[in-house]
């Protein structure tokens, strides 16, 4: 077994479709990279760097007046830690486990940066799409 071990202040920020297809937004510039509006990844380990897990931070930034609504399908248990939350709720330091075969959501309103730990595979996204702020309920 190898210990893994990450800066992650060395780590760029990459568009999470790079890394999982099913991230890409659409109508946004889908190479840019933040504080631009997007879905972002930082990638801390793979099934194949060992404990078969996929372990990321994962930053979503909508545009102005716009939220990203996703929803998914845990494909694996599901561990979902909130870092920072730049909106008004402020969720930072919320958890959330989803287990393997749920059916779940979230809508970010703000620039907010999550650590994600999938057990296995990563979710099934069913959808990920831009909404108004005026359709998210407070």
């Amino acid at each position: 077994m190898n210990r893994i071990k990450v800066d992650t202040d060395g780590l760029s920020w990459q568009p999470a479709h790079e890394v999982w297809p099913w991230h890409r937004l659409a109508g946004i510039d889908a190479s840019a990279a933040p504080p631009a509006p997007g879905v972002f990844v930082k990638v801390l380990c793979r099934p194949e760097d060992g404990g078969g897990c996929w372990c990321a931070l994962l930053r979503f930034v909508p545009p102005a007046g716009r939220a990203i609504r996703i929803s998914a399908v845990a494909a694996s248990d599901e561990e979902v830690f909130i870092l920072f939350d730049s909106s008004d709720r402020d969720r930072s330091g919320s958890f959330t486990c989803n287990p393997d075969g749920l059916r779940h959501g979230n809508t970010f309103v703000a620039d907010t940066i999550a650590f994600v730990h999938y057990h296995g595979q990563p979710d099934q996204v069913l959808k990920l799409e831009m909404t108004d702020l005026a359709d998210v309920a407070p």
